[in-house]
């Protein structure tokens, strides 16, 4: 297909361009977008209506705007919260240790970082990042029609970030319990087969290539500090730093890592000392010889 020129040059009337200026004004001055933005907009929900999609998009506003909106209603919500002498809700709670990322922090820092993805995720996808993402204002921030492939990848991470912390977890208890002799030989035994088919311990980032996904796995290990000023994110709202792995075959050592470790605990079944052993010995992990 030929690559035509995607430049349009249009004039419009003054009145027109006033009420556009009009638009931008009442959006919140973080997140301003251009006169060509503005004008871009219209021109999609235009051709969506021409084309019979209209009802599709008539009911939704630009995320900018949305965003604008979503602001404000947290402005008010911080008001009640502190005339009522309350905290407002935070995430990372279930992990146990005081936070200070709220849905607002959150949504700035993924807006800021311009991870937009973000904003195609449904409630269970959002559920998987945190719980307290799913109340109704974040949910009114979320596209109409959820991504598919966004949500099936931030499902899976959050699926092999756990598990990699339940590995972690397992290790640690046994560790210390290394004084009994049992114990001892079986963290040996793991730590054989770990080492002799290069086994990852712990999760290292997806290979570069896989953007999306780092950006992913970096948010939820941010929203898992629970502190925005904690470890390389420093002060409120801080920076998500992204790392990748320099394996370049990461990403498929992860998906039979978790196939395994499915296959061996089920449906939401723990891990454990002999489960681990189980997992470490089975022939699909043997990375030690190139894919």
């Amino acid at each position: 297909m030929e690559n035509k020129d995607q430049r349009l040059e249009i004039r419009i009337p003054q009145q027109q361009l006033a009420e556009v200026d009009a638009i931008i004004d009442s959006i919140d001055p973080r997140f301003k977008p251009s006169r060509s933005d503005v004008v871009r907009s219209f021109i999609a929900q235009g051709i969506d209506r021409h084309y019979g999609r209209g009802g599709q998009v008539q009911d939704t506003l630009p995320l900018g705007q949305r965003i604008t909106l979503f602001f404000q209603i947290c402005q008010q919500q911080q008001m009640q919260y502190a005339l009522e002498s309350k905290r407002p809700p935070v995430l990372g709670q279930r992990r146990g240790h005081n936070s200070n990322i709220t849905p607002e922090v959150l949504v700035r820092q993924v807006y800021l970082q311009r991870m937009f993805w973000f904003f195609e995720l449904n409630r269970s996808s959002l559920a998987a990042i945190d719980g307290v993402l799913t109340c109704d204002e974040v949910l009114s921030l979320m596209e109409p029609e959820p991504g598919r492939e966004v949500c099936a990848e931030v499902n899976g991470v959050a699926q092999l970030l756990a598990m990699f912390s339940q590995i972690e977890a397992v290790l640690q208890r046994a560790e210390e319990q290394g004084s009994y002799t049992d114990v001892q030989e079986k963290l040996t035994l793991i730590r054989h087969y770990m080492s002799r088919c290069h086994i990852p311990r712990r999760f290292d980032g997806y290979p570069e290539t896989w953007g999306r996904h780092n950006q992913i796995a970096a948010l939820m290990q941010w929203v898992d500090e629970g502190k925005a000023g904690s470890a390389g994110c420093r002060g409120y709202g801080s920076r998500i730093f992204t790392r990748h792995s320099e394996d370049a075959d990461a990403g498929r050592q992860y998906a039979l890592m978790l196939q395994v470790y499915q296959d061996i605990t089920g449906d939401g079944g723990n891990l454990d000392l002999e489960r681990l052993i189980d997992m470490v010995q089975d022939r699909r992990l043997d990375f030690s010889t190139p894919a």
